[in-house]
């Protein structure tokens, strides 16, 4: 990806900036804010060849001999191998976040829906002449365009549509019919 590439860069050219003034050991932690943000957007399948992608340009411009993959002391080795292993954890507790963010904003959604439906239901209105209005509040769930309920199951599916069970109370009380 051209951003994961972009960031090693700008991480590089902030260490090239910088490593007069500071031991280059210490600032291969920088290459963290390149992982992080790909870690947080596209997950831990993504961050990891970054972590890599890091190590090799730290290992290749910073540690001595330099503008080789290999490196002279212990203390080099150590440094590289504390720094995978930190942005390979960083990386995943940064997907582990974005994934509960995801799952706490699906739950939101329900809730909401759970109290738009409540709402319905509570008007008093016969529940078939609310199923309409019932289906497009649960296919704006799914950001499904049609999705429909049966109470009383009279058809199939559709072509491309599966059928899903509604069960209260241990019984089938209906049919959820939603686009594959």
């Amino acid at each position: 990806m051209a951003a994961s590439a972009a960031a090693v860069v700008l991480v590089t050219a902030a260490i090239f900036a910088f490593r007069e003034g500071v031991p280059v050991l210490s600032l291969g932690v920088l290459y963290v804010f390149a992982v992080l943000p790909v870690a947080v957007l596209w997950g831990l399948a993504y961050a990891i060849p970054v972590a890599v992608a890091s190590m090799a340009a730290f290992n290749w411009f910073f540690l001595h001999p330099v503008s080789t993959l290999r490196l002279a002391d212990r203390e080099s080795w150590f440094a590289l191998a504390v720094y995978v292993v930190t942005a390979v954890v960083v990386s995943d507790l940064a997907a582990r976040a974005r994934r509960r963010a995801s799952e706490a904003e699906q739950r939101e959604r329900e809730a909401a829906l759970l109290a738009e439906l409540s709402a319905t239901l509570l008007q008093g209105r016969r529940l078939p002449d609310e199923l309409e209005s019932i289906s497009g509040a649960v296919g704006r769930l799914f950001s499904a365009e049609r999705v429909r309920i049966e109470l009383e199951p009279r058809s199939r599916p559709g072509v491309g549509e599966s059928a899903h069970s509604l069960v209260a109370d241990g019984r089938a009380v209906g049919t959820l019919y939603v686009p594959e």
